[in-house]
This record gives C-alpha cells, structure tokens and sequence, in this order.
C-alpha cells in the first residue's frame, strides 16, 4: 500500500496501513504528497501524515529535507494533539542548522503548555535535545527539568529523570 493510500484509508485509530507504508519504503516523490497531508483540514490526515514522518525517521530511513521543512512550518497549526507530538517526537532525529534550530525552538516553545499532558512531556523532551546543541540554553533547560522533577504528572517526572540521565549536564 502507498503512503498516501494509508493516509486516505486511516480512521485515526489503527496503524497497521500506516506501519506498512513505512516498511514498504516511501520514495521522495510520495513524500511530497505526504507532506501536503500536513495542512490538511481534516485532523486524521494530519496525525496519519505526521506519523509517517516519525515511524520513517525512527526507522532511520531519509526524509527528504523539503518535507521536514513543510513539517516545520506547519506544525505551528496542527489542530490535534497527536500532530503535534508525533512533531515533537520526530525532533530527536532531526540534524538541524542553527536557523532551523531557533524554528524548531520557537515551536516547541510555543507548544509547551498544551493542555494535553504527553503533549507537554514531549514538548520537554524535545527543548532538552535543542538546548543539548545550543549552549546559551543551558541555564533555562536547567531550571525546566527542575520544575518538571516536580510536576504533578508522574510522566513528566519520568521524562525528566530520563532525560537528566542522558544528559547529565543540566543537572543543578
């Protein structure tokens, strides 16, 4: 099954269309039309496209620089809370400029606060993996995983300890 054929039969619940579409491999040129997904008014177009954004990258298969681009400037509207997280999962995997970096950040900021807790988890996961290649974020990323160790969410204290694991260096 193509891609764009697992994005039109998705019923915003169950994968396994999707999952297929990824292992099957999608060439530059569908990724296109995937990326015209990210827009879309239609929310379960939006989760399925921005799902197989995250699954490829997970994958450690290529997605062409233009889709992560039209990611990038999309994700500031994604209408659902699962757009936004599969965007904000995707970031680990992203090897950004600087430039790009300021825009992820910006997003991710822009994101933290949801009312969707995993929304505000990931949200924290992915500032951490900004601030891990931007020294002047050091002290800020600090004093978020501080008040996140204290977060009545017991997810967001995980993700916190987690993520102090893996980078030590914004423990206080």
């Amino acid at each position: 099954m193509s891609a764009i054929e697992a994005i039109l039969f998705f019923d915003g619940k169950h994968v396994d269309q999707l999952k297929s579409a990824v292992s099957s491999g999608i060439d530059e040129a569908e990724w296109g039309d995937v990326a015209s997904f990210f827009d879309h008014d239609e929310v379960r177009y939006q989760t399925a496209s921005t799902w197989l954004v995250k699954a490829a990258l997970e994958k450690a298969q290529a997605v062409p620089s233009l889709v992560i681009g039209k990611l990038l400037q999309s994700a500031k509207d994604f209408a659902d809370w699962e757009a936004k997280l599969h965007f904000l999962q995707s970031i680990q995997y992203f090897d950004a400029s600087a430039g790009e970096r300021q825009q992820f950040l910006q997003i991710v900021q822009s994101l933290e606060g949801d009312k969707k807790v995993l929304v505000n988890v990931w949200a924290l996961d992915a500032f951490v993996r900004l601030a891990a290649q931007d020294p002047a974020l050091t002290k800020d990323c600090a004093v978020k995983l501080d008040v996140a160790l204290n977060h009545k969410a017991a997810s967001m204290r995980a993700r916190a300890r987690n993520l102090l694991k893996e980078f030590p260096q914004f423990a206080r």
